[in-house]
């Protein structure tokens, strides 16, 4: 069933029973109680701002048609036939069109985080790695990529660049060591992989807030990247707190390896069902849906090139 929802800015306007009404077709629950807060659990299983306001892009997530979510879900249901059948009971699992990570001990949510994810040109991939490591203070190697498409058109219009930023080249390759404005931030999980991505912190903490987080050069920036990193190196949120603090303030390069390697998985879910089975759908930011479910029919569509991500 659909039911249009226009012209509506907040819950308890003109619109507010046809809001209410086009919320319950997914959630009974919403036919009564706080509309805003029925409005914010909507806005949560769609990987939208939990404002409790009705902007342009909750708006058009309201009047998505039926179709399109049925054509959502055939894409996801194919997705998971590329999964394996059962997964680690212990893993890290970041889900890119909802910018969020999960970390999972004995197949339970034991930690959530907001998460940045790639831009549309440097896409975080659909992969399983193995997490081995925590640096503390990394030092960011940057990839000749970003050096000459973002570093060097800025040294021509600025030749103290370098110098401003902190950073230091040595033996041809720019660097940019520890310190508060690094953009790895102060810890890094190591996990080798062929695409270069990782889970890393960030100097730019506001970026969290955001709405959209696809802004990164393809790696993953963690917001509650120093309890992930306690708990992958001690099972517990914060044990490892302190020390890690500590180490933070020697501003020196640490290397901890993991005890047991963790696997981390990064998904593209744009469809997802609760533990109530309500369902919820992150926007396709990278829109693959259509691309596969063209797939599908045989259609010719004609291929993208990929890109690989190296930086932060």
């Amino acid at each position: 069933r659909e039911l249009g929802v226009t012209a509506v800015r907040y819950p308890g306007g003109d619109n507010a029973e046809l809001l209410r009404a086009r919320l319950a077709v997914e959630d009974e629950a919403a036919r009564e109680g706080d509309l805003t807060e029925a409005l914010k659990l909507y806005q949560i299983r769609n990987g939208l701002n939990p404002d409790g306001v009705v902007g342009p892009r909750t708006l058009a997530s309201l009047n998505v048609p039926v179709a399109t979510r049925i054509g959502q879900i055939r894409a996801n249901m194919e997705r998971w036939r590329w999964m394996p059948r059962e997964f680690e009971p212990r893993r890290i699992v970041v889900n890119v069109p909802g910018a969020t990570l999960d970390y999972y001990d004995n197949d339970g949510v034991i930690l959530s985080s907001t998460v940045i994810v790639g831009n549309l040109a440097k896409r975080t991939p659909i992969i399983r790695a193995e997490a081995t490591a925590v640096t503390v203070n990394p030092v960011w190697y940057i990839p000749a990529s970003i050096t000459w498409n973002e570093i060097v058109p800025r040294l021509r219009r600025d030749p103290y660049y370098l110098q401003n930023q902190g950073y230091v080249v040595s033996g041809g390759q720019i660097r940019q060591p520890p310190g508060p404005r690094n953009a790895l931030g102060r810890i890094k999980f190591e996990m080798p992989n062929s695409f270069g991505v990782y889970l890393h912190d960030t100097p730019s903490k506001a970026l969290f807030a955001r709405d959209s987080r696809t802004l990164s050069h393809g790696c993953v920036r963690v917001e509650q990247i120093a309890p992930l990193a306690s708990l992958a190196l001690s099972g517990d949120a914060h044990t490892m707190m302190d020390e890690l603090s500590s180490l933070i303030e020697t501003r020196k390069t640490t290397r901890i390896p993991l005890g047991e390697h963790i696997p981390v998985y990064m998904l593209y879910w744009t469809a997802i069902a609760d533990d109530d089975g309500h369902a919820g759908f992150p926007r396709d930011v990278y829109g693959r849906d259509p691309r596969l479910l063209a797939a599908f029919s045989g259609a010719q569509v004609a291929p993208r090139v990929a890109t690989v991500a190296l930086g932060p």
